[in-house]
């Protein structure tokens, strides 16, 4: 364990107390070089024992977290800045919530759809990127209007362009004018 002083590479462990509830141990530590006196607290790594089942090919494979990371990195095309700065602590939130599953083994599509999840709630442009980048969205679409594959269906080349203008004051269900002067109005 490294001084958290000078960084010396070595420490020696004076006290050492485990933990009764939790599988933490918690250490006191005295620098040989510095005599600085600092505490750790040692833990199993929660994704350790998390597994990646492989569907393709029916194995699996451990969890790694930096792939995480630098994926998320990457869907912060945006704004790389921000990007560098929380990837860390989102790929902790969605381990946190993979562990918290209570399963030993999870799927690549699993870990994209909550890491999906978590960019929505924190930035959305981002969130549409991780996306775009692990299949989970096709097509993007603008709000209120069609997507480009639904626009494409409605007209199709072969069908002519309508010969009639419509009026603004028609009515779309019922193709009567729905505008009235005051006169015609019966009042």
């Amino acid at each position: 364990m490294f001084c958290v002083n000078c960084l010396t590479p070595h420490t020696d462990v004076a006290n050492s107390r485990p933990h009764k509830r939790t599988p933490t141990v918690w250490r006191r530590r005295r620098c040989p070089q510095c005599q600085h006196i600092f505490s750790t607290t040692e833990m199993p790594e929660p994704t350790s024992n998390l597994q990646i089942h492989n569907t393709a090919t029916d194995g699996s494979a451990t969890f790694n977290p930096g792939r995480l990371v630098i994926s998320i990195a990457n869907a912060f095309q945006h704004n790389e800045a921000k990007g560098k700065q929380e990837a860390w602590e989102l790929m902790q939130t969605v381990t946190g919530i993979l562990v918290s599953d209570c399963r030993n083994e999870t799927t690549v599509h699993d870990i994209a759809t909550v890491t999906h999840q978590i960019l929505q709630n924190y930035d959305s442009a981002a969130a549409i990127s991780y996306a775009l980048q692990h299949g989970l969205l096709k097509e993007v679409r603008r709000r209120g209007r069609p997507s480009v594959s639904a626009a494409s269906s409605l007209i199709s080349p072969a069908s002519p362009a309508p010969e009639t203008q419509v009026s603004p004051f028609q009515s779309h269900r019922t193709g009567r004018d729905t505008f009235r002067t005051p006169n015609e109005s019966g009042h």
